[in-house]
């Protein structure tokens, strides 16, 4: 299930996710550190990519330059410590961005059947990379290259072929996907419930957010008056014609995104522009690359970057990312482990909840306790179970007061503390009376 998360209709992702990380999760054997691990190698094969299709189609200054970006960037880091669907979406749109910038030189088809499969699996990893279908269609318009019929049967075959569960899925269930989106886009209001010149100045300024970290407040302008001036300073100063006609496409690129991105429901969030990232570093390293040739200040920007995001870097945190504090895996897992021994003995009909984030249905938890063989009730089964392990870090009498659904549709009920399992971390036992 994807965002946004609110009573008007569920949107549900593709299943090529869960086809991704199916490998690494059998080599390490259900263990979901294992998809993790893969998240960070995906990213360093991103950066890969990155440099080698940058110094073949700009420089090596400008490849050398986005690359030292990309591997110090907080938000990349965060991204590559966790494995989510929106995380991969940087590895196949800088496959998309490079091999566009290669058809400008060399139009074969099998360039674009791969297109075709690239757009077919991003739109599966998160309805955000819908625009790039836009870009698509602006791309030989921009890079000066012509397109024939042949090519555009080559790119909706790729994508038919990559997206062909999706497809399936939604002509057996009536376009239950599709209603969804267009219900969503039906009946929330455009992000942050702003007016559009707003909500446009806000999807803006989150886009400048990737390599320019926002957490540090006397930073958190500079960003965004980079990436404004930067059109007005670069296109007065003209590259060779190539290095020209490639920043407007990115430019192009990023552009569309930022303005497709307004129409999306719910709060827009940074990882929307995940589909962009290359062209944002192409955009900063052009920067860095012509105020270095004309003014001698590309180097300062460039250590300027560098330095803010190494400030942000938390390598010794003991949660993990978008976890409260005192919660990781090994937190979690150890919990699983308890309620998994409990509950042999127990031999009831259970459930499980979480009071600790969001997920008050508990699904990591589920998942170490069913990947050893032990299943829960379903989530809409609480009040049904005789009994409910709860992770809390509340006191009993607190608990007793809960309003959340999961606790307190299963009143009444006597509570047992299993024990503390981490930094004021409580396993609890309700028993229905």
């Amino acid at each position: 299930k994807s965002g946004p998360y609110n009573n008007i209709s569920e949107v549900h992702l593709g299943p090529f996710y869960y086809y991704w990380i199916l490998p690494a999760l059998l080599i390490s054997n259900l263990n979901p550190i294992g998809p993790s691990i893969f998240s960070a190698i995906i990213s360093i094969l991103t950066l890969i990519i990155i440099y080698f299709g940058l110094k073949k189609n700009f420089n090596g200054y400008i490849a050398i330059t986005s690359t030292a970006i990309y591997s110090i960037s907080t938000f990349v880091i965060n991204q590559s410590r966790s494995s989510s669907p929106a995380f991969y979406v940087p590895f196949f749109s800088s496959l998309i961005f490079i091999l566009i910038l290669e058809l400008s030189k060399n139009s074969k088809s099998f360039y674009y059947f791969l297109i075709g499969i690239f757009l077919g699996l991003l739109v599966q990893l998160h309805y955000s990379n819908i625009p790039l279908i836009l870009i698509l269609i602006g791309s030989p318009y921009l890079l000066k290259f012509k397109i024939s019929f042949r090519n555009i049967i080559c790119v909706i075959i790729g994508t038919s072929l990559a997206s062909s569960g999706l497809i399936l899925f939604e002509l057996r269930h009536e376009f239950f996907i599709s209603k969804s989106i267009l219900a969503q886009l039906a009946g929330v209001p455009s992000n942050s419930n702003l007016i559009w010149p707003l909500a446009l100045l806000d999807s803006y300024i989150k886009s400048t957010q990737l390599f320019f970290p926002a957490k540090i407040q006397s930073l958190q302008f500079i960003g965004p008056i980079l990436f404004l001036i930067t059109p007005i300073f670069i296109w007065k100063k003209n590259f060779s014609n190539n290095l020209n006609i490639y920043y407007k496409f990115a430019f192009f690129w990023v552009i569309v995104n930022i303005i497709c991105i307004t129409f999306f429901p719910g709060e827009i969030q940074k990882h929307y522009f995940n589909l962009s990232l290359l062209p944002i570093l192409v955009l900063t390293s052009l920067l860095i690359y012509k105020s270095e040739k004309t003014y001698k200040l590309g180097i300062i920007i460039f250590i300027f970057i560098i330095f803010a995001n190494t400030l942000l870097i938390d390598i010794s945190s003991d949660h993990g990312n978008t976890m409260p504090k005192g919660l990781n895996l090994h937190v979690i897992k150890k919990a699983s482990e308890r309620i998994y021994k409990n509950q042999i003995v127990e031999n009831k009909s259970f459930n499980v909840a979480s009071v600790l984030d969001g997920d008050t249905r508990a699904r990591p938890y589920r998942y170490f306790l069913e990947a050893n063989g032990l299943k829960p009730n379903d989530v809409e089964h609480y009040p049904d179970s005789q009994l409910i392990y709860l992770i809390s870090r509340d006191v009993e009498k607190s608990i007793m007061e809960y309003s959340v659904w999961e606790v307190s549709s299963f009143a009444p009920f006597n509570i047992k503390n299993l024990g503390e399992i981490n930094n004021g971390i409580y396993l609890y036992k309700l028993r229905k009376i």
